[in-house]
């Protein structure tokens, strides 16, 4: 995948004499061929898609999901993963019609999941509370979606909820980072500083993120107050 990503990187090189170069242009042709084999499989392209959206490549993936739709046009995934885009590139109306024309297929947890992150975004807290709840119940065991009706859960003052949300998330990923964040963040709203900085430890958070934590929860404290 990192290759397909770095052909453009390749293609723009200056080629040197010998064979450092001769080396090197194979590599590129190789590269080259993967990203024309991407271009001939939808399912390859999508792949390619969805890892610049993995690196918030989010304006460049929709130009290439303009690109795969006027080959493979209606196909669920690409829309789903240009809802994704617009939502991340602001356009949040845009993004929620296609969401909701998905809530109903093979794609409705994804769907709801979207849904509920506009609303939460927007500030229309039970709405969102509402679709990512949703989203978890259709599909219980995918730590992305509890991680964040966990943190929904967090900013709406569910203690309890969200301990069993992200108690959830934590035994199905025990690597996750940003489940790991989101349990010390709520070890620290009950009150469990030791039990916290156990979390922190644990799961190797970078002095920035435990700051961050700890500004987060303070900041919450003081408006529970």
């Amino acid at each position: 995948m990192r290759k397909l990503c770095n052909r453009w990187l390749l293609a723009a090189c200056v080629a040197l004499a010998g064979p450092a170069a001769a080396a090197s242009q194979e590599s590129q042709a190789a590269v080259e061929r993967e990203g024309q084999e991407a271009a001939a499989d939808p399912a390859l392209y999508l792949q390619l898609i969805r890892g610049m959206q993995q690196k918030a490549l989010y304006y460049a993936s929709l130009a290439h999901l303009d690109a795969f739709d006027a080959r493979w046009p209606d196909r669920g995934e690409a829309q789903l993963l240009r809802a994704h885009a617009l939502r991340e590139t602001g356009a949040n109306q845009a993004a929620a019609e296609i969401y909701r024309r998905l809530e109903s297929g093979s794609f409705a947890a994804e769907a709801s999941h979207g849904l509920g992150l506009i609303a939460m975004r927007e500030r229309r807290q039970d709405d969102g509370l509402a679709a990512l709840a949703r989203a978890v119940r259709l599909a219980p065991t995918s730590t992305a979606l509890l991680n964040d009706l966990g943190y929904a859960r967090l900013l709406a003052g569910d203690l309890a909820g969200a301990r069993q949300s992200l108690y959830r998330a934590a035994e199905l990923d025990a690597g996750s980072k940003r489940v790991g964040a989101n349990l010390a963040l709520l070890l620290l709203l009950e009150g469990r500083e030791d039990a916290a900085d156990g979390v922190m430890r644990r799961y190797q958070l970078s002095d920035k993120a435990r700051a961050d934590i700890r500004a987060l929860a303070a900041a919450r404290a003081g408006e529970a107050k």
